[in-house]
């Protein structure tokens, strides 16, 4: 092929190219140019990280490579010990003393779940342990452990856990996870929900997967539910919080009675430790939190703290999400109060026990059948004193 040959070759090539080009445009670029000249109506703001809304006397984190942060609430002086689990920490010696209120280790065991005593120099001891499962695969993976009850003990670490979906489980963190030592999961996702994102469990663990869905089995009322939200994505004055109310008021109206399973394992000590998780990990998992506590004895005050902790430990998460979603043409005003949660949500839930059944212990006495025996079943099982009772005594 000469010189020419290759020329008309290449013109033919290049018209056949722009013809395809302009039909493309037509077809394809435009509507893509007319969607993002919308998208730039929608501005993102990043959310500010919130501070912690519980207050533990010592708050533990790992970072991604395993170093181990302290941070007491009060200065002191405070001796360490650890343990593989709540009832085995060794109280003869101290893996370190901290003299300064915020402290970071690098030298603790890594890949699996450790727990800590501390004893302060007033002779307070208690057991803790971190709060945020350093799992970071998983969304919002919390520990209930250490939340105080009104009649002065505290929810067991190493017990019950919440959390968002388990898709993401990493095999190099499916060590670490089954430290955890989890016998029962409690699912409250639907099926369109599992389907899309199924979850990754160790296939060597051995655990009792229970279904629960909170709301319909099917999805098809969150799936009517998400469409009022994307009929509205642009509506400057649809207001997403009192929406997000209303849904929490009817999960005591509609879907109260779906809690029942849950709240049946929890009566059997052979189901624990206990995770129960949805995909978000804040909405429905957040009001069987807030169940839980309140059959054991927390003061709403302290419930409505650990619900709040959702925004805390979602904060990276929810600004990603909020970052996408704003470039899909949601407006922030709309996306923002999904993604987050919010003390009316709650409160809307507490006000409807209250406005239905007169209080809460009312409410789960005739909806859920936990009533004073079954209470009491659980705070046997859910509750211990601050000091450690493996602790040799004084």
């Amino acid at each position: 092929m000469n010189g020419v040959d290759r020329g008309v070759l290449s013109l033919i090539k290049f018209i056949k190219l722009v013809t395809i080009m302009k039909s493309f445009s037509l077809k394809i670029l435009l509507p893509i140019f007319g969607i993002f000249s919308g998208f730039s109506c929608n501005s993102f703001t990043k959310i500010p990280l919130p501070n912690p809304t519980l207050e533990d006397p010592l708050t533990i984190t790992r970072t991604t490579n395993g170093d181990y942060t302290f941070e007491f609430a009060e200065k002191g002086t405070y001796e360490v010990y650890l343990g593989d689990s709540p009832s085995s920490i060794d109280w003869s010696k101290p893996v370190f003393v901290a003299k300064e209120t915020k402290v970071t280790r690098s030298d603790l065991p890594q890949n699996k779940r450790i727990y800590f005593g501390i004893k302060g120099v007033d002779g307070v001891k208690y057991i803790t342990g971190e709060r945020r499962i350093s799992i970071h695969s998983i969304v919002n993976f919390r520990d209930l452990g250490g939340i105080p009850t009104k009649d002065g003990r505290a929810m067991q670490w190493g017990k019950i856990y919440r959390a968002g979906d388990l898709s993401n489980l990493s095999k190099k963190e499916t060590e670490y996870f089954n430290s955890l030592g989890i016998k029962t999961i409690v699912e409250f996702r639907n099926d369109k929900e599992i389907k899309k994102k199924p979850n990754k469990l160790p296939k060597e663990s051995v655990i009792n997967y229970v279904r629960v869905p909170i709301g319909d089995e099917s999805g098809n009322v969150q799936e009517a539910l998400k469409k009022q939200v994307l009929k509205n994505r642009r509506n400057a004055d649809f207001d997403s919080q009192a929406f997000v109310k209303n849904v929490y008021k009817e999960f005591i109206d509609d879907y109260a009675k779906q809690y029942i399973p849950l709240m049946q394992l929890l009566l059997d000590e052979n189901n624990y430790p206990l995770l129960f998780h949805c995909t978000a990990g804040k909405d429905r998992t957040g009001l069987g939190a807030a169940l839980i506590m309140g059959a054991v004895g927390v003061d709403k005050k302290i419930i409505m703290d650990d619900f709040m902790l959702s925004n805390y430990y979602r904060n990276d998460h929810n600004n990603k999400v909020l970052r996408k979603m704003t470039l899909l043409g949601v407006r922030q005003n709309v996306a923002q109060p999904l993604l987050e949660v919010d003390s009316t949500y709650l409160q809307g839930s507490f006000d409807q026990m209250d406005n239905n059944y007169g209080d809460m212990n009312t409410f789960l006495d005739k909806e859920l059948g936990i009533g004073d025996q079954e209470r009491e079943t659980l705070k046997s099982i859910l509750l211990t004193t601050m000091a450690s009772e493996a602790e040799p005594t004084d």
